[in-house]
């Protein structure tokens, strides 16, 4: 049986500044909704991981943190060698909020 999004996703394409607390690149928010994200990274996570991550919205222009824990793990077909990451975060997020924890 399908599993349904509690939330609606909002496609985008950000660059993440951080995972981790490390700085990174190659790695991009591709979906957001107040309860998880999808990300395309050269790291390797596997499921049930803590993923700490971080960017710029354009619009406020000020850093987000979220953190989330991988829910899938499947590999990039256009991006060989990346993954991508589904992630669910570890407290609900209103999307017009600072996305500080």
């Amino acid at each position: 049986m399908e599993k349904r999004r509690r939330a609606k996703r909002v496609s985008i394409f950000l660059a993440i500044k951080e995972v981790n607390q490390k700085p990174v690149s190659d790695c991009h928010l591709l979906d957001i909704s107040e309860t998880g994200a999808k990300i395309d990274t050269p790291l390797n996570f596997a499921s049930g991981d803590l993923v700490e991550f971080s960017f710029v919205l354009p619009d406020i222009a000020k850093e987000i943190r979220r953190t989330g824990q991988v829910i899938w793990v499947i590999p990039n077909p256009a991006k060989p060698g990346n993954s991508l990451v589904g992630l669910e975060y570890t407290a609900a997020w209103e999307l017009g909020s600072s996305g500080k924890e």
